[in-house]
């Protein structure tokens, strides 16, 4: 079981979190809260980050200068969401109802396992904000979830 939160508070986005954990089976607790046992950390704006724990993977919306500067006396693993070539999780082309997210650079799952950059694709509707679709897809790696050989499907 994880303990992912989001903050601030943004009920589209956890309904979608929410959704694709239950669709593949990640055992999940939201928050929006942060305390010292939240694992994974899903911030698209500013917030209070005081309680943050130092094993706490943030997923960050890297377009929010707040959430950029918010970030700057931590220390903990970021991984960066946007369609900037320059971040962790970017996208690489999307349709009406389907997006390519890129994995740019090497990650670890919260197990400790690593995951190599590679593209995967994902049927969601125009819309799903790119974010909340960019965010998805980082807690699905981050929970062991192999890149799919077809379509992940968030809507």
């Amino acid at each position: 079981m994880i303990n992912l939160a989001v903050l601030p508070e943004n009920e589209s986005l956890l309904d979608l979190i929410g959704f694709v954990c239950e669709r593949y089976d990640i055992g999940a607790v939201y928050d929006s809260r942060l305390s010292d046992s939240t694992d994974i950390l899903i911030l698209c704006g500013k917030a209070e980050l005081s309680a943050l724990s130092s094993g706490t993977v943030i997923i960050a919306d890297t377009q929010s200068p707040q959430v950029i500067h918010g970030l700057i006396p931590f220390n903990n693993t970021v991984i960066g969401c946007s369609a900037s070539p320059k971040d962790t999780l970017t996208l690489a082309c999307r349709s009406r109802d389907k997006l390519v997210a890129c994995l740019r650079r090497t990650i670890s799952t919260l197990s400790g396992l690593t995951v190599e950059p590679c593209e995967m694709s994902v049927i969601a509707d125009e819309a799903v904000p790119l974010f909340a679709a960019l965010a998805a897809c980082a807690v699905l790696l981050l929970n062991g979830q192999a890149p799919p050989t077809k379509s992940w499907f968030f809507s």
